[in-house]
């Protein structure tokens, strides 16, 4: 199932792989086994692997704002500097008292980053 779903033969529009379930039953292994294999594969190639994983107790943490956080911290830390739009706009919030980065920016940011990628 796995195959066919890398490979876009599952026929879905959007190609997103969905792990669902009961608490336990192993969704949070099996999704990392599939991040490592995608990460394998793409390592040397223009694509970014990004992924959340969701928990249904932290629900007050799982802001958009923090979300959308993670995913550019995954894009940061995939090379070996830190993209300079990235670290400016985190030192200007920095300069501005630490306020943290409003949605509307975080996204701007988020988008122009992914930008430099063949396929996110």
């Amino acid at each position: 199932e796995f195959e066919s779903w890398y490979s876009g033969r599952d026929d879905s529009a959007n190609h997103t792989l969905l792990c669902y379930g009961s608490q336990g039953v192993g969704k949070t292994y099996i999704s990392s086994l599939v991040i490592d294999t995608l990460c394998k594969r793409v390592r040397v190639q223009n694509i970014a692997v990004l992924s959340l994983y969701c928990d249904y107790q932290a629900q007050k943490d799982q802001t958009a704002v923090n979300m959308i956080g993670g995913l550019l911290r995954q894009v940061a830390v995939r090379g070996t500097v830190i993209p300079g739009k990235i670290r400016n706009a985190f030192e200007e919030s920095r300069k501005d008292g630490g306020k943290p980065l409003r949605l509307p920016d975080m996204l701007a940011l988020f988008v122009k980053t992914i930008g430099a990628y063949e396929r996110v």
